[in-house]
């Protein structure tokens, strides 16, 4: 169940007029320690990220599910790029991320976990130049595209995406969209600027600044994709938004991995993936985890 205040956040933002453009984030390479390492202890155990990517691995398994090599756009630290990994082991991935100090901090993760199907590599998403055409199964990027500097940019990543895929090759982008107004932004970070350090909330707030319109992406995978790319943001209030090839289905095996992990969250952290399931599935994409 969505949580009231929650609700009362995105029905504000919906009936309002939308006065927020976006702004690029000041620094578009995280490559400062302090920001690596922030970043990266949000993701783990019961972090404030932890929800978040949970509910994407999820969906990720059901759309690169029966591929045999897969290219993940703005890897970063690498935490989810491991759960990716952990989740679909007969998958081949190529990680890329154009941050060395995240690509280093990714390496470490892969080696803890004594994971060999992933090829990490410096390289820009708007420009896949050590690839041929037709190369990948399927393109997957999460919390990534919004690190762009302009809509020219996102443009030319669109395309390179479409230039690496196989015939009829399957995507999954997820990433912020830009609210109609300020509050909605502070609302989403108060959830949990508690919990994380100073640095990475104000590297979220530039994120969510730095967002994309919902209308924007919608109309690049119309230029870009087939008709049956499935377009999804979170209900009344467009701060999400997740483009993605249609869902396979899962081994049961799989979908209990899946469900331990929700059932090692920690009560907020459980709302927190809740909220976020509960605002998709009322546009139409459902969560594996009831």
């Amino acid at each position: 169940m969505i949580s009231i205040s929650m609700l009362k956040a995105i029905v504000k933002d919906y009936t309002a007029s939308p006065h927020l453009s976006r702004v690029p984030e000041p620094q578009l390479i995280i490559d400062e320690a302090e920001n690596v390492e922030a970043f990266d202890a949000a993701c783990t155990g019961n972090g404030p990220i932890t929800p978040i990517y949970l509910f994407v691995t999820s969906h990720v398994a059901q759309v690169i599910s029966g591929c045999e090599k897969v290219l993940d756009l703005g890897c970063g630290s690498g935490r989810l790029l491991t759960q990716h990994a952990l989740a679909n082991p007969r998958i081949s991935f190529t990680a890329i991320d154009l941050s060395t100090e995240m690509l280093g901090r990714a390496d470490e993760h892969l080696r803890e976990n004594h994971i060999q199907n992933v090829d990490l590599r410096v390289q820009d998403m708007t420009n896949l130049k050590d690839f041929a055409n037709q190369t990948f199964d399927a393109v997957i990027s999460s919390l990534a595209l919004h690190h762009l500097p302009d809509e020219r940019s996102l443009e030319a990543c669109f395309k390179e995406i479409r230039r690496v895929l196989k015939p009829n090759g399957r995507i999954f982008l997820y990433d912020y969209c830009l609210p109609k107004i300020p509050g909605t932004i502070d609302y989403l970070l108060s959830r949990t600027s508690s919990d994380q350090p100073k640095v990475l909330n104000e590297d979220a707030l530039n994120s969510m600044k730095a967002a994309f319109p919902y209308a924007y992406f919608k109309q690049l995978i119309r230029e870009n994709f087939p008709d049956n790319i499935e377009t999804y943001t979170t209900a009344l209030c467009s701060f999400m938004t997740i483009l993605k090839s249609p869902s396979r289905k899962l081994s049961r095996d799989h979908e209990k991995h899946f469900h331990s992990i929700y059932q090692s969250l920690n009560a907020k952290n459980r709302q927190i993936y809740q909220d976020v399931a509960q605002l998709f599935k009322f546009n139409g994409l459902k969560s594996l985890i009831k």
